[in-house]
């Protein structure tokens, strides 16, 4: 489903609309609205603003509580403090409101026990400490990260000091990844980043200095990367970003400076990105990826400090323009907007204004950079803050010079770069900050008297799957506008079509001839002009498809429907849109019937996964990944459950015999892991067992019960790791363990 913010012009009284009266043909017609008024003497101050599943919670200072955990669902009635954690004082730590697997994370302290890692759900009951890490005082967790599901973060259990650990939000599942740092020092994990389904962060080991560090959340599965300053020197990776996959740092080896660095993970795959450097450049901060290309702030001698680019390549880094040639221009805050990258900069004559870079393919393939406006005249600039994208909107906090730092918007346009609202009228300021979007609705924390919950909804057109010949309904919403401003909507379909509506329409319909992509173009009447949308595409397809399954009783957990296996009602299945294997909110899904049996109708012909949701004691033992381009239904799509257990674990080469996976060590391909049901210690007939694939990873299917898992060693190799060369595991119904780590070395 698309989304279209529009930009609009409004009118109206100036207390209620966002407007400068000496700049009419910008004027807003959209209301901001204080969402509660939580101290009614003083602030509220909200803080850590996050999104779980379309609540918001935030920490906030009621005047009589301290401050404590809150949740708020946009209304003043639904914001409401969730659990007053601490009675004797304030109990949430800044910056570690984090949601993880549709789980609200934090750090919290209560009186009785210091600074902990909590989880909440919203009520009070649901709201508790996971576990007291350090029983002898605080803890501390800082830095949580959400890692496919996982919650990784840096607390200190008062013995191995600050190190890396994770939850799965249990007690037993909370616990120290590795003692990095072993000696009295601790490790100190920073820069904590997600890419190619690991954690990548930056540790001290005592021995190497503080380098980069990658974790799979395993002991075996966490070490340093590479070691780019050998010795105890530390080469100090900054500004970690994800392009793709592979992860972009700033990095000093103590040869060249500090340096653009790449990595995939591997020593062998960690270098610099122009080793050559022609422009003796050096630094790079601020990394941020636009649509596969990774924009930062650089430096060479020749142009000072300009915005940078590259692809990955030394041939694809270069300077994309020299913004001040007679100084710094200092690019900050790079944020993309829907392929636009946006920053604040000077350009030696403006002051610190807000600029954008777009590549453009015509007429011919260009980088565009451009100040998007002079917001305040002159050399003081405008104190731009928080640039957020909202739903392909930028929203900011600045100064104009005349409002102080009021709500701003931009669509990357002058004409379209203005004041939301002056919140707080005449010289004074709000200075709104904090932009969390949810949905097309975006909350932030403003001032009038006192800092608060605000929020806007931002007017959006919705555009759903559309198919020749039938009817396309698509949806209107104004959002927060003031409705006497508003006229009419415009939308031109792009075969030769166009609809004009009042503006009270709340539905739109439409029957394409054929299929085939067309482009939008739709503005919005007001009452003093017209504002437009960007143009956005649609594609219509010939016919809908369907795609039809069952659930059954996968008995031996083979994930093969055989003779005798049953089909299972009432379980849920959904279609795993971003194949993360969670239901979220906006993936459809359906009950199977009393049969067993699910269909999902209506359906653009495009690729799917579907995925069956497991009861407790059942896991599911396959989904499918569908394609449904060029047909119209797909039949015999079954997924099975099963009360199997499912051992998983990888069998790598210890080259140096440390224990570790290093950066040069990979997975034994072909080797035998299996449950020793015997003891004997040998790989026996009828045993279950699985050979390992191309990366070492092993997966055993096994009915509950107590296990050994042990490894078939080959010739030549000897165990170096787990101690006694297996496992012992208990597993019930439905239990799959991860994460078993063999090592073998010559």
């Amino acid at each position: 489903m698309d989304k279209l913010a529009i930009r609009r012009r409004g009118s109206a009284r100036k207390s209620q609309v966002a407007c400068s009266m000496s700049e009419t043909l910008e004027q807003r017609c959209m209301l901001s609205i204080m969402v509660k008024d939580i101290t009614p003497v003083g602030s509220s101050s909200p803080e850590d603003l996050v999104n779980v599943d379309g609540t918001l919670f935030f920490s906030a200072d009621d005047g009589i509580h301290n401050r404590e955990l809150w949740k708020s669902d946009g209304t003043a009635a639904g914001t409401v403090m969730v659990k007053d954690i601490n009675p004797a004082s304030w109990s949430i730590y800044s910056a570690t409101l984090t949601n993880c697997n549709h789980t609200l994370f934090l750090a919290a302290r209560n009186g009785t026990y210091g600074a902990e890692l909590w989880r909440s759900d919203g009520t009070a009951a649901g709201t508790y400490m996971i576990k007291d890490i350090n029983p002898a005082g605080d803890s501390f967790p800082q830095k949580l990260t959400d890692v496919n599901g996982t919650l990784f973060f840096t607390a200190d259990d008062g013995v191995h000091g600050n190190e890396l650990w994770k939850s799965d939000g249990t007690p037993t599942g909370t616990v120290m990844v590795k003692d990095i740092s072993p000696d009295p020092k601790n490790s100190g994990p920073l820069a904590l980043i997600s890419a190619g389904g690991k954690l990548f962060f930056t540790a001290d080991d005592g021995i190497h200095g503080r380098e980069l560090w990658r974790s799979d959340g395993t002991p075996a599965g966490t070490a340093m990367v590479k070691d780019l300053q050998p010795g105890g020197g530390s080469s100090g990776p900054v500004w970690l970003a994800d392009l793709n996959g592979t992860v972009f740092f700033e990095a000093n080896d103590g040869l060249s400076d500090y340096q653009l660095w790449k990595s995939d993970g591997t020593a062998a795959g960690t270098v610099r990105v122009d080793p050559i450097n022609p422009m003796n450049a050096v630094g790079a901060s601020q990394l941020t990826n636009v649509n596969g290309t990774l924009f930062y702030t650089g430096w060479d001698p020749a142009h000072g400090q300009e915005l940078w680019m590259t692809d990955g390549t030394a041939a694809g880094t270069t300077m994309v323009n020299d913004i001040n040639p007679t100084g710094d221009s200092k690019p900050q805050q790079l944020v993309n907007v829907d392929g636009v990258l946006f920053f604040e900069a000077t350009d030696g004559v403006n002051g610190r204004e807000l600029w954008t870079t777009r590549r453009l393919l015509f007429p011919h393939p260009m980088v565009l950079t451009s100040m998007v406006k002079d917001i305040r005249p002159g050399a003081a600039g405008s104190a731009l803050a928080d640039l957020t994208d909202v739903n392909g909107t930028l929203y900011f906090g600045a100064d104009d010079g005349v409002h102080g730092s009021e709500l701003w918007m931009s669509n990357g346009t002058a004409a379209g770069t203005v004041m939301v609202k002056d919140i707080e009228p005449g010289a004074f300021f709000s200075a709104p900050g904090r932009f969390t979007p949810i949905g097309s609705t975006v909350y932030f924390s403003a001032k009038s008297a006192g800092y608060e919950l605000w929020r806007l909804d931002v007017p959006t057109i919705r555009i759903p799957a559309a198919f020749k010949g039938r009817p396309l309904l698509v949806s209107l919403s104004p959002g927060d506008s003031e409705p006497a401003a508003l006229t009419s909507w415009y939308i031109s379909w792009g075969d030769g079509h166009s609809d004009t509506v009042p503006a009270t329409t709340s539905l739109v319909t439409h029957v394409y001839a054929a299929a085939g992509t067309y482009k939008i173009i739709s503005n919005y009447s007001a009452a003093n002009g017209v504002y437009s949308f960007a143009a956005k595409s649609v594609t219509v397809y010939e016919t809908p498809a369907s795609v039809k399954g069952a659930v059954y009783n996968d008995v031996n957990g083979n994930a093969k429907r055989e003779n005798g296996e049953a089909r299972i009602a009432k379980r849920r299945v959904f279609i795993d849109m971003d194949k993360d294997g969670i239901w979220d909110a906006n993936e459809p899904s359906t009950l199977t019937d009393s049969k067993g049996r699910f269909a999902f109708n209506n359906l653009v012909p495009i690729d799917y996964r579907l995925v069956v949701l497991p009861p407790k004691g059942w896991r599911a033992s396959s989904y499918r990944d569908v394609s449904l381009a060029g047909k119209s239904v797909l039949v015999k799509q079954d997924l099975g459950l099963t009360r199997m257990a499912l051992v998983c674990g990888t069998v790598f080469g210890d080259v140096n015999r440390n224990k570790l996976i290093d950066g040069n060590e990979t997975g034994l391909r072909n080797w035998w892991a299996y449950v020793d049901s015997n003891g004997n210690k040998r790989l026996d007939k009828g045993e279950s067992k699985s050979a390992t694939d191309a990366l070492g990873n092993f997966a055993i299917r096994v009915a509950p019960g107590k296990y050994t898992v042990r490894i078939a060693r080959k010739a030549g190799y000897k165990p170096t790791t787990p101690k006694g060369a297996s496992f012992k595991l208990k597993l019930t119904r439905g239990k799959t363990k991860a994460g078993l780590v063999f090592g073998y070395g010559k």
